[in-house]
């Protein structure tokens, strides 16, 4: 795997830019995967944050199991907003 980041993540300076790609979810365990995979595909220097809104259908222990993201878990739904907010 190539650990350059790609020619338009790197800022002026020459340091490289992560992207903070946050991620809200409710019960999105047949969903997250796919999107995931179609993220990492596109090769940039991501910070990847999901905020997790009380999923009971395994979401959270996925989400768990990934190093690369940093979590935070809702006990219990909040609505849409403060996922969005959580950071």
């Amino acid at each position: 795997m190539n650990s350059e980041p790609p020619a338009s993540a790197v800022a002026p300076n020459g340091t490289a830019e992560t992207v903070d790609l946050i991620v809200p979810t409710f019960n999105e365990i047949e969903m997250l995967p796919r999107l995931l995979h179609r993220v990492d595909a596109l090769g940039l220097p991501l910070h990847r944050i999901s905020v997790d809104s009380a999923s009971t259908n395994g979401t959270l222990p996925f989400l768990q199991r990934r190093p690369d993201t940093q979590l935070f878990a809702h006990a219990a739904d909040p609505g849409h907003g403060p996922p969005l907010a959580a950071r």
